[in-house]
């Protein structure tokens, strides 16, 4: 069954990303999903859909500058949110690619 991206609940997206499948298409859905609420999730945990947008691979980042730019000044924005929601590892995803690991954000 298809479903239109603009219908896709939050856990759909996130189970797309997670898996790589149309993920190039679900970078702006997601970005925008996290502007509204930064700790967006699907059913795991709060900040389950920002830790799959992360692990997406490089190779989107770098062919999308310009949403990575924009997810990194989200991140910015929300940076102290991010680090109060108490997620050690979802903190650490975020200081990675803050910290350029994705050479598209530099």
């Amino acid at each position: 069954m298809r479903i239109p991206i603009k219908d896709l609940s939050k856990e759909q997206v996130r189970l797309l990303l997670s898996q790589d499948i149309g993920t190039i298409f679900l970078l702006d859905k997601t970005i925008q999903i996290l502007e509204e609420d930064i700790l967006a999730d699907g059913d795991f945990y709060p900040g389950d859909l920002l830790s799959a947008l992360l692990n997406v691979s490089e190779v989107y980042w770098k062919s999308n500058s310009d949403l990575a730019g924009r997810l990194y000044s989200l991140l910015n924005q929300q940076r102290s949110l991010i680090q109060k929601a108490g997620h050690k590892r979802l903190d650490r995803e975020v200081a990675q690619f803050m910290a350029g690991q994705f050479s598209a954000v530099n």
